[in-house]
């Protein structure tokens, strides 16, 4: 969303820098009708248009060179975003294998667990056979 706004930005800014480049333009051009149509010095008339040729010249020059840093700056910032987007989605695949790697030792443990429990139970069940032979070994061995 923020690179969408981002280009969005930039076509505004170049269609703002164009629509101002063709008004000084027409400005240039009116100028120039204006001073066909007046009578007079001229050398004059040319020194004044060539002037007023140069401040809109120079003013389009400035509106280029704005228009170029912010397309800089936006430009920076895509950037910005994308290694920002790179890193979340680097830190986002580590964070899912810590949870893999946890489950993994979790169902090991399980495993292990249940194993354990089921040899103390048939260690348990021995133990009582044997306890039970001894009981009746030892009540064998009385009644003799």
């Amino acid at each position: 969303a923020l690179l969408e706004k981002s280009k969005s930005a930039i076509d505004h800014l170049e269609n703002e820098s164009e629509l101002q480049s063709r008004m000084h333009e027409e400005t240039i051009t009116s100028l120039k009708a204006s001073v066909a149509a007046l009578t007079g010095d001229k050398t004059q008339v040319e020194s004044f248009l060539n002037k007023q040729i140069t401040q809109l010249e120079e003013a389009n020059k400035a509106t280029r060179d704005e228009l170029d840093k912010k397309i800089a700056d936006v430009t920076t910032l895509e950037n910005q975003i994308r290694e920002i987007v790179s890193e979340s989605e680097s830190q986002n695949k580590k964070s899912k294998n810590v949870v893999n790697n946890a489950k993994n030792t979790n169902l090991s443990l399980s495993q292990q667990v249940t194993k354990i429990q089921s040899e103390l139970e048939s260690a348990y069940d021995k133990l009582k056979e044997a306890l039970d032979e001894k009981d009746e070994l030892e009540t064998c061995l009385q009644s003799q």
